[in-house]
């Protein structure tokens, strides 16, 4: 039940079927001398609709484009609404239950057409958050453990309190994953990738949406159980949180990924040891976070991969970015600028990923290009990418795919790969499971 796809098969077409019949049963009770507003009470709805998302600032809050027919979409329960209430006192007790069925899967469809264009939760699995494949359990304090251990099959998933010991940041469990190689005895030192999502969020949509377990499985299967350290970290507190990884009025959130993260995995997991042993990357106002906390911390961040991410951290118009992100300071916001950090700082060493499909919003396409091109003159290695694609799921999937061997090449260094006899203490859940 739980494999069942909510994008494609017989999940959607049963919802919209079902849907259809019972909003087609309650517009034949609609008054036949008012028949002739119909169509008004759908622009009327589709107006309302409009109006409130732009009140709410809901295409900024999205940070991405949509097909315009979600309005028509949503707007569809709220007709049904208005059939329902007129005709409820002279129906019967069916045209009342198909009034209340249409109302709850209009609404139903309508959440599921969006979910089909983004990708976001692709099985019912999915969107009830059952655990992932190879997850051990949720979120618990980490305890020192010792045990003697053996490589699993697969990846090892499981969540994790990270503290913002010097942040104060107070963000939702990370995900973790540890190759099947980091169980072998003795144990190499292995790089990380630190993974961010966009804004909303959950702190499992790169896992969930964005299929990285798979990725990742996929890529270890092909290089002997090997594979970087990962940490799904969160960058925003909340599902609507858009912190854009700045030390601002929302949150020392640069200071939490940068800092804090990468402290308490080098502590619990043993990431290989010198700079830039981490890679960092994000989708959406993830892009954006990878792309700034990597030019700010060039010794910690060896490469960053930019999927689909703004040119510069921003939450809408320049007066409200200025407030929301910097409190009123120019001088904070010149020094999340990516554009002023690549002209007045150089990074040989970082390797430079940015990749935004053709059919996402233009000025991010034009961003990309013109801050790849900074990027080269301050010395990056830089691979840009416009593959065909728009802003959703299905294209950030194959983003990380294909970046993740260039990502991992330039973090991943022999001298960094030290074997170690000595183990160091194990996750609980981790060291049950690699002890059978």
């Amino acid at each position: 039940m739980y494999q069942v796809s909510l994008i494609s098969g017989v999940l959607p077409w049963v919802i919209g079927t079902i849907a259809f019949a019972s909003f087609a049963v309650v517009l034949a009770r609609w008054p036949r001398r008012l028949w002739w507003s119909i169509p008004v009470a759908f622009v009327v709805a589709v107006g309302l609709l409009i109006a409130i998302s732009w009140s709410v600032q809901l295409p900024r809050k999205l940070h991405g484009t949509w097909p315009r027919s979600f309005f028509a979409w949503s707007a569809a329960p709220i007709v049904a609404v208005v059939a329902t209430i007129l005709a409820w006192r002279d129906s019967r007790i069916g045209h009342r239950v198909a009034g209340v069925l249409a109302i709850a899967f209009l609404i139903v469809f309508a959440a599921d057409r969006v979910d089909v264009y983004y990708g976001a939760l692709p099985t019912v699995g999915a969107a009830l958050r059952v655990p992932l494949p190879g997850e051990l359990a949720t979120a618990v304090p980490f305890r020192p453990t010792t045990t003697q251990t053996r490589a699993p099959a697969t990846g090892v998933v499981f969540s994790l309190r990270i503290p913002g010991t010097v942040s104060h940041f107070r963000a939702r469990p990370a995900y973790v994953w540890l190759p099947p190689v980091w169980f072998s005895r003795p144990r190499p030192r292995l790089p990380a990738l630190e993974l961010v999502a966009g804004s909303p969020s959950f702190p499992g949509d790169w896992l969930y949406g964005g299929q990285a377990v798979r990725t990742l499985d996929a890529y270890a299967k092909t290089h002997h159980g090997r594979g970087p350290i990962v940490v799904v970290a969160d960058q925003n507190g909340s599902f609507l949180g858009d912190t854009e990884c700045v030390d601002g009025p929302r949150g020392r959130a640069d200071t939490y990924i940068s800092v804090d993260v990468i402290r308490s995995a080098d502590r619990l997991f043993g990431v290989a040891p010198g700079p830039r042993s981490w890679t960092i990357a994000g989708y959406s106002a993830g892009g954006t976070c990878a792309l700034v906390v990597a030019l700010r911390h060039p010794t910690v961040y060896g490469a960053f991969g930019d999927f689909s991410g703004d040119p510069r951290p921003n939450t809408g118009p320049w007066s409200s970015t200025l407030h929301d992100l910097f409190g009123g300071s120019l001088t904070l916001s010149t020094q999340y600028n990516p554009f002023a950090l690549l002209r007045t700082r150089h990074y040989r060493n970082l390797l430079a990923w940015f990749d935004t499909g053709r059919r996402d919003a233009a000025y991010r396409v034009a961003g990309m290009r013109q801050l790849a091109l900074l990027a080269r003159r301050a010395g990056a290695h830089v691979i840009e990418q416009a593959p065909p694609g728009s802003h959703t799921f299905y294209f950030w999937q194959q983003s990380l795919q294909a970046a993740l061997p260039s990502l991992l090449a330039a973090t991943t260094h022999p001298a960094r790969l030290v074997e170690v006899a000595s183990a160091k203490p194990l996750h609980p859940i981790v060291a049950a499971v690699a002890a059978q």
